[in-house]
């Protein structure tokens, strides 16, 4: 299946301040203060946008917040993109308070979904005719299933191969954000979707694998790297889908330090060619280069940072794999060098040694989260200013569409 949807990308977003598996993260929230208080609430919903965008949200619950935009004011609402629908958390199964991350999956037949992580589970929503979303099914999540206590917070990841949904779980049951269990990798069965229909067949709980942050999955190699679990250190945990995608197996790791969220491709030409190679967002630690060709020998190509660095949360590739594309999440709050949105750019051609080379902003006063790059587009998911796009055909000269 492909990573976007066919004419359509999947724009993926989490509460600031979370992910408290890292130890560094951790102290962020508790003893770091931010240059002025801003929390951030989930927006209860998720939108279907033109051009053919899916955005899930975050709106600001402290008046102090609505300074950027005037709800009134239609044109600073949306530019160049229009709202087709919207379907909120009441219109879903288990009762959620809150939601956290988005992808996306094709079916064989060509109908498109949205597959939405929540506080109670896995919510999968139609969005084939995007001005007529409909929430088709619910899977419980599996911290929901081993956890009685309330929810104070609890994130899911998620992504999709060949036809089976892979999900980690993260839940904290009390105010101190202690981690209280995620039950492994949850593995769901998409085969029937279209007749509204998706299983859980499975969990991955290998080597006492229970929480993790995030996965990422390379479509080409048939791999998947688990990140911030509670094995490995929190670094990158290699998991075989291709073999068998209905029980996938770890086959590798990578624990030198927490990585957050990764990039993985395959290099089919050029110097490179042959190799997988993941970039790890590492927060203080910057961007890890990896090569994860051979998963009984994963090991560091080069580590790079940029000016004002904070908290590496997540990036991009351009599609010609010269340049990548960083999100710092924190940069805006905790440094008072950085006060408007920054984007930092670094060159990686050489992934021995790759180099930063310039930042963009576009002047508004939010903190950077996800973002992803089709063709010479950026899309750039943001707290407060929401979705931002930008033409990166010219990394000099980079310009909000």
């Amino acid at each position: 299946m492909p990573e976007y949807f066919s004419g359509r990308m999947v724009i993926m977003l989490k509460r600031s301040v979370v992910g408290l598996s890292s130890r560094g993260r951790r102290s962020l929230v508790r003893e770091a203060t931010p240059k002025s208080l801003k929390v951030a609430s989930f927006w209860h919903g998720l939108e279907a946008l033109e051009p053919r965008i899916l955005l899930h949200g975050l709106l600001p619950d402290n008046p102090d917040h609505h300074d950027i935009f005037d709800p009134q004011d239609a044109s600073q609402i949306q530019s160049n993109v229009q709202k087709l629908s919207q379907v909120t958390l009441s219109n879903i199964p288990g009762r959620s308070h809150s939601a956290n991350d988005l992808w996306g999956y094709v079916s064989p037949s060509g109908r498109e979904y949205a597959v939405l992580g929540i506080a109670r589970g896995i919510a999968f929503v139609e969005v084939t005719e995007p001005r007529h979303p409909k929430v088709v099914a619910f899977v419980p999540g599996l911290d929901d299933q081993v956890d009685d206590r309330p929810c104070k917070l609890c994130l899911r990841d998620m992504k999709v191969y060949d036809q089976y949904a892979y999900v980690t779980n993260e839940r904290f049951s009390t105010g101190e954000f202690v981690l209280s269990g995620g039950g492994g990798v949850q593995i769901i069965d998409l085969t029937q979707i279209d007749q509204e229909s998706v299983v859980e067949i499975g969990t991955l709980t290998q080597d006492g694998l229970d929480t993790a942050h995030n996965i990422a999955v390379n479509l080409e190699s048939g791999f998947a790297y688990v990140l911030g679990a509670n094995i490995a250190n929190g670094g990158l945990v290699a998991i075989d889908l291709a073999t068998d995608p209905t029980n996938p197996r770890i086959v590798g790791t990578w624990s030198e330090l927490y990585i957050h969220d990764a990039e993985v491709v395959s290099y089919n030409d050029g110097p490179f060619a042959g190799r997988e190679i993941a970039f790890g967002f590492a927060g203080l630690e910057g961007i890890k280069i990896i090569d994860v060709t051979d998963k009984a020998n994963i090991f560091t190509m080069a580590t790079e940072t940029y000016p004002n660095i904070t908290y590496a949360h997540y990036g991009a590739l351009s599609e010609d794999r010269n340049y990548l594309f960083v999100d710092d999440e924190l940069d805006e709050l905790f440094n008072d060098d950085v006060t408007m949105t920054t984007t930092y750019v670094l060159d990686v051609q050489d992934l021995g040694n790759p180099q930063f080379v310039t930042s963009f902003s576009n002047g508004l006063p939010a903190s950077d989260h996800n973002l992803r790059i089709r063709g010479d587009l950026l899309f750039e998911a943001n707290y407060r200013s929401g979705l931002r796009i930008f033409d990166v055909s010219d990394v000099h000269q980079v310009h909000e569409v």
